[in-house]
C-alpha cells in the first residue's frame, strides 16, 4: 500500500467513526506520535483538576493512607 493509498484509507476511516471521543483520542494519539505532546491537566474537568489539587494538598500533609491499607480497603469494598 503506498503512502497515497494509506492517507486516502485513514481519511475513509476517520470519516466513519461516529464517537466523539474516539475520534478526538485518535487526533490526540496522532499528535503525540507527532511530537506534539499535550499536558493531560489540559483534558480535565474543572471538578477533575479541584479533586486533584485537594488530592495533593493532602499528599503535602501527609494525611494519605498506604497501599497496603487501600487494598485492604477495597477488598471490604467488594465483600459487601
Amino acid at each position: 500500500m503506498t503512502s497515497s493509498d494509506v492517507r486516502e484509507e485513514f481519511h475513509k476511516l476517520i470519516d466513519t467513526v461516529q464517537d466523539d471521543r474516539m475520534l478526538k483520542d485518535f487526533y490526540d494519539a496522532l499528535n503525540d506520535a507527532r511530537g506534539q505532546k499535550r499536558d493531560i491537566l489540559d483534558d480535565l474537568s474543572v471538578d477533575q483538576r479541584e479533586r486533584l489539587e485537594q488530592s495533593l494538598s493532602q499528599a503535602a500533609r501527609g494525611t494519605t493512607i498506604s497501599h497496603e491499607q487501600m487494598k485492604s480497603k477495597i477488598e471490604e469494598w467488594r465483600t459487601k
